[in-house]
């Protein structure tokens, strides 16, 4: 009722009455409850200086009624006038002190006023003497409180104390489950919700973030078994389904997995790319090559900026069917909307080189290096390309990039520049090179050979 919630139907004759009461500046008796109509009545219609019109003329009558002065409040509120709505809930507490609303509602007028230490405090105190069934909206509150000063612990303690008293409120589960991801609480989070699956084992909602809590703790055979759990209770459970394939997914239960997803796109009408391309994922995975490419290419038509679709569309033409020149079409589709990406244009420059179209395949590799000047694949890829094509003058100046930038080259970079050495003609600088590159690491030495072309002896690495 405070809140101006389910406004009971109000007579024609009584609206009548008091518009004519106000225009004749009259001051007749009305009752409590043909007053707080009124209220509601001109609130909902939006009409909210007759509303408030209609609050004094109640308070002039009922003024030690303590739900007129919070109504007033609440509009003061509305209009950020936090402090004339503290006194006028100040002056409703000493009507109603046990009202644990009017303590909520001042709680969220300090914290407002930027005083969140008086704001947990009030409603500690106020917890000390609530009846339990009023206990749970106290310690929402207080999670509120807590929440706005990102103290995620203590807000996600006070939530776990309001659903041990109602673990039956979905939305408090639902808050529940927020703040203890933003808390990074999982433990804690699996913990309560493996409580009330016990108490209530037919709670989807509990079921559903148990579930959600074991799969980012990582135990995803467990997290998939409370989301069916979730599932059997509601079949049309849609957020049980999707988490329930993506924990399938991560298991590589493809097939499962395949079928979760499927279930949910046949049944909305609602597109969901991240749907659509775990599916497409899925199917990859499963060869099933046409339904792969149906669902990433329904992705790319509706948002052709998903890149991940692209990418996996290239996978899917270059690893399973073969289409060099479709694969490297998707590829650069890929780096075109996500040009900042060294993962794809190392694959480019991988495709290109193995098409010997070396040239394009130098492009992708500078690219990637310019991007990620970390990734040692990248500066192995682009030697062997320049080795390739006999550029050895560009290999060595790879190499030299290569040192300049890697914090601790690896050992296929020593060894690869050893190769180039060698290659280049520079056989006694490649012999310095390669001993220290076997100082540094000597189990590693027969990378050297994955360096050299097969008609090179090895003889002079010994």
């Amino acid at each position: 009722m405070k809140n101006f919630e389910n406004r009971p139907t109000i007579s024609p004759q009584l609206v009548a009455q008091f518009e004519k009461i106000m225009r004749d500046k009259d001051m007749i008796f009305l009752d409590e409850l043909h007053l707080k109509e009124l209220i509601f009545y001109y609130t909902e219609l939006g009409k909210i200086d007759i509303a408030l019109q209609a609050i004094n003329y109640a308070l002039y009558f009922h003024s030690s009624s303590s739900d007129f002065w919070v109504y007033k409040a609440i509009f003061l509120i509305k209009e950020y006038e936090y402090k004339p709505a503290l006194a006028l809930l100040n002056k409703a507490q000493l009507l109603a002190p046990f009202d644990t609303d009017i303590c909520i509602k001042k709680a969220f007028i300090y914290q407002q006023l930027g005083l969140p230490n008086k704001a947990a405090n009030l409603l500690k105190q106020c917890i000390k003497t609530a009846s339990t069934s009023s206990k749970p909206n106290l310690y929402i509150a207080l999670s509120d409180v807590y929440k706005s000063g990102d103290q995620w612990k203590k807000s996600f303690k006070a939530l776990a104390l309001a659903v041990s008293i109602d673990p039956d409120d979905e939305e408090t589960l639902r808050m529940l489950n927020y703040v203890g991801y933003r808390a990074n609480m999982f433990t804690q989070c699996a913990n309560v919700f493996k409580v009330i699956t016990i108490e209530n084992p037919l709670s989807r909602v509990a079921w559903f973030y148990y579930g959600s809590a074991l799969g980012q703790l990582g135990q995803l055979t467990q997290a998939l078994d409370a989301l069916e759990n979730a599932i059997a209770i509601d079949e049309n459970f849609e957020a049980a389904i999707y988490n329930a394939g993506i924990a399938s997914f991560k298991l590589k239960q493809h097939s499962n997995a395949l079928q979760y997803f499927t279930e949910i796109i046949e049944r909305t009408n609602d597109f969901d790319e991240e749907l659509y391309y775990y599916a497409g994922l899925c199917a990859i995975q499963l060869n099933l090559t046409e339904t792969a490419h149906d669902f990433l290419t329904k992705i790319v038509r509706i948002n052709e900026e998903y890149y991940e679709a692209w990418y996996q569309l290239g996978e899917l033409y270059y690893t399973q069917l073969h289409q060099v020149q479709k694969a490297i079409f998707y590829y650069k589709q890929a780096a075109k909307y996500s040009h900042n990406n060294s993962q794809i244009w190392s694959k480019l420059a991988e495709v290109y080189m193995a098409e010997k179209q070396f040239s394009d395949a130098l492009a992708a590799f500078r690219e990637a290096i310019l991007i990620n000047d970390q990734h040692v694949t990248n500066y192995i890829g682009l030697a062997k390309i320049c080795l390739e094509v006999e550029a050895y003058t560009e290999a060595e100046n790879v190499m030299t990039l290569a040192f300049a930038n890697l914090k601790d080259p690896p050992a296929e970079i020593w060894y690869m520049a050893s190769a180039v050495q060698y290659l280049s003609g520079n056989k006694q600088h490649a012999q310095q090179i390669y001993q220290m590159a076997k100082h540094h690491f000597p189990t590693q030495k027969h990378l050297i050979q994955n360096y050299l072309p097969k008609a090179y002896s090895s003889d002079y690495f010994l």
